[in-house]
């Protein structure tokens, strides 16, 4: 209530999250301890949380100390620590290279995703099924992990009859006779919003309708029945199972954005529509997305050849 934007339900579960993990570290009452501001980030490093994970729960922290009218002296720690943070991040994307020791270690080829997604087509485990269908979508159109925790099935009738209040409840897989659409909500968020309508093309179409119909999902249902922090843990989990790499949602946006305009790299009216898609700018597409994988595949060759003399 205290907060200075509505939270979806998305950010109610991340803020929980965080505050749980916040509370295992630093005790069950953390209003009791946010005048230890350097001790609380000397703990959580000491924990093992990275920086960008301690900006999470920071974020979520921040909110709980002004609903409880926190003196703004302390708050500004834990602002100026995301903020620093954030600042950092931004400049550590300059490189057209890959800067995370973690993505360069598992970052994969177009090539060899569409391989990946081609074994997973052949197994029927459950699991493999999930991530099969969302790679299928996300070699074309990789969406941010949460939109698909938030997908449920509705037909074109019933959804044309909502008011848009309705529709902004969930993002939709819409059933228009044999064709598919994607709606996507529209919520006020600090991140941007993919294009809320977006035609599905009938070869995944077809893949959508197979998936709904082995797994019996039914109108309002949800497509992938997970949190986001679950289907995260569940496509690392499958990938280490098959490929030996830890594919996160992260690198397969970050694989598919380079493949298809790394030799580009314009602002042309084609990539400006994709970027807008997908849910983020042009600019950030090109800053923090689109980067010189192929070369960062050849380096890691090259450095495994020389260590093997």
């Amino acid at each position: 209530q205290s907060s200075r934007r509505p939270f979806t339900d998305n950010t109610r579960k991340d803020y929980k999250t965080s505050f749980n993990k916040l509370i295992s570290v630093l005790g069950e009452d953390l209003i009791a301890v946010v005048g230890d501001k350097h001790d609380n980030t000397k703990k959580l490093t000491a924990a093992g949380y990275r920086d960008s994970r301690i900006r999470n729960f920071y974020n979520a922290y921040v909110n709980l100390m002004r609903s409880h009218k926190i003196d703004d002296d302390i708050i500004s720690y834990y602002s100026s620590f995301i903020k620093n943070h954030h600042l950092e991040y931004l400049k550590s994307q300059q490189s057209n290279e890959l800067v995370s020791e973690s993505q360069i270690e598992n970052m994969i080829s177009y090539p060899e995703l569409v391989t990946y997604i081609d074994t997973l087509r052949l197994i029927k485990e459950d699991k493999e099924q999930v991530v099969y269908m969302i790679l299928s979508i996300m070699k074309d159109r990789p969406y941010r992990i949460n939109e698909f925790s938030r997908m449920k099935l509705i037909n074109f009738k019933l959804f044309d009859a909502m008011d848009m209040s309705a529709r902004d409840t969930s993002n939709w897989i819409v059933k228009n006779g044999w064709d598919y659409y994607f709606y996507f909500e529209q919520h006020k968020s600090t991140k941007g919003r993919p294009t809320p309508y977006q035609k599905i093309d009938k070869p995944l179409a077809k893949l959508i309708r197979k998936y709904i119909k082995d797994r019996n999902i039914v109108e309002l249902q949800q497509l992938f029945p997970y949190t986001p922090e679950q289907l995260s843990q569940l496509m690392i989990e499958v990938s280490n199972r098959h490929i030996g790499k830890s594919v996160s949602s992260a690198i397969l946006r970050k694989l598919v954005v380079s493949h298809r305009y790394q030799k580009t790299k314009e602002q042309t009216q084609e990539q400006i529509e994709f970027a807008n898609s997908i849910g983020h700018s042009i600019e950030t597409e090109n800053l923090i997305y689109n980067k010189n994988i192929t070369w960062e595949e050849h380096k890691k060759f090259i450095n495994k050849e020389v260590s093997g003399l």
